[in-house]
């Protein structure tokens, strides 16, 4: 992987008085419900200002809140759930995006900060894990799970998705997985030399999601407090796909992967020139997050307020 980069923009007084559609989450008949892998990893002890909000809300026992096998959240991400965790208590009331959302880390993260998610994934596996994560809050929050894929144009085909995988690094343009540097994972290798009714079998359709259409549609245009888009190398369509509601979105926090575009079709060129476009709209500030050296202890760099660092 890259890098995350969080993309600051405007403050935003939402009103409290919004209404919000009524929750509901999209499940897939014959998919397992086992959410947890090997670990349970405790989410809050990483990130001070999380740990504070999530034990002033009252509504939630801070010990409860575990993720299986999520552990890689503070030895790689620890500022990307730093600026997610502030972009939402800087903007509360407004909804949260999670595009790629996988086992849901993210969106349990909003969840448990009493905010309003649309999380998108297209893998349906994943949505069990999310429920999963979902279902040990003491009630069942307002989140919306869609198993779509966000594009430009709802005249995309669909794709067809592995049934029984829940894949980290899968994307539209590789199912199974494709490590950063372009290679698929070896079970893409697999699925593309299959014949068509073995990889019929084992594969379901997953439709494209237009996400400016839904916000104007399902969220009543509301303000968006941030944006989290990992998507594996398809970010340019993600955000090309929230074009018409850019003014609505207050930050993104953004995973980055320029080698992967190509496999998407989209060149470096118009992929900078779409980014440089969001940022003149919005007058966002970019802030690049490496990942956690393996060296280094992951969580001190959690503790920083990057919003108010000076830029270099």
């Amino acid at each position: 992987k890259q890098h995350l980069t969080y993309l600051v923009g405007k403050r935003l007084q939402p009103s409290s008085t919004t209404q919000m559609p009524r929750t509901h989450v999209i499940q897939s008949d014959g998919i397992g419900t086992r959410c947890t892998g090997t670990s349970h990893f405790p989410l809050l002890p990483k990130w001070p200002r999380l740990a504070a909000a999530v034990t002033a809300s009252g509504w939630v026992n801070p010990a409860s809140l575990r993720l299986g096998d999520a552990s890689h959240l503070a030895s790689i991400e620890p500022l990307a759930i730093t600026a997610y965790t502030n972009a939402i208590l800087d903007a509360p009331q407004s909804w949260v995006l999670d595009v790629g959302a996988n086992v849901g880390a993210f969106t349990y993260i909003a969840a448990a900060l009493g905010a309003h998610v649309v999380a998108v994934e297209m893998q349906p596996i994943c949505l069990k894990r999310i429920e999963c994560h979902l279902r040990q809050l003491p009630r069942f929050p307002n989140v919306t799970v869609l198993n779509r894929y966000a594009a430009a144009s709802e005249k995309q085909p669909a794709v067809r998705v592995p049934v029984q995988r829940c894949n980290v690094l899968a994307s539209p343009t590789a199912v199974a997985g494709r490590w950063p540097h372009g290679l698929e994972l070896k079970e893409g290798r697999r699925l593309a030399n299959m014949t068509d009714d073995a990889r019929y079998n084992i594969t379901m359709p997953v439709l494209p999601v237009h996400l400016a259409r839904y916000v104007h549609e399902h969220m009543s245009s509301t303000p968006i407090s941030v944006a989290k888009i990992d998507t594996e190398g398809y970010e340019i369509h993600v955000l090309e796909s929230l074009r018409g509601v850019w003014p609505l979105l207050n930050a993104l926090v953004i995973e980055f992967q320029p080698n992967a575009w190509k496999f998407a079709n989209v060149s470096h060129e118009a992929g900078i020139q779409t980014v440089k476009e969001l940022m003149q709209t919005n007058s966002f500030v970019g802030v690049t997050l490496p990942h956690a050296a393996r060296n280094e202890q992951p969580h001190k760099p959690a503790h920083l307020r990057l919003c108010s660092m000076e830029l270099v």
